[in-house]
């Protein structure tokens, strides 16, 4: 957990923390404001996992963070990390 949690607060740090000027990295790099409403570290979360077909099958899944370039969460189950959109 605790190499998610450095990435994490990166991110949050970048989505949050207002410089001089007033803007966050995440505004000045994007050009708009983070709104984004995210669960805790380390929460339990459902997420909609990739299903064959027009189902959607929910999973539950622990947040880990999110991705930089995308905004997507990511979650870990027992197996490998998936993604989600945010």
């Amino acid at each position: 957990m605790v190499p998610w949690a450095v990435t994490y607060a990166a991110a949050m740090h970048a989505r949050h923390r207002r410089g001089p000027d007033g803007r966050t990295a995440f505004e000045r790099r994007r050009g708009k404001e983070f709104k984004v409403q995210l669960p805790p570290l380390g929460e339990q979360i459902l997420f909609a996992a990739p299903a064959a077909g027009a189902a959607t099958r929910w999973k539950k899944g622990v947040f880990i963070g999110l991705r930089d370039r995308s905004s997507e969460c990511s979650t870990r189950e027992r197996a490998p990390c998936d993604q989600c959109e945010a």
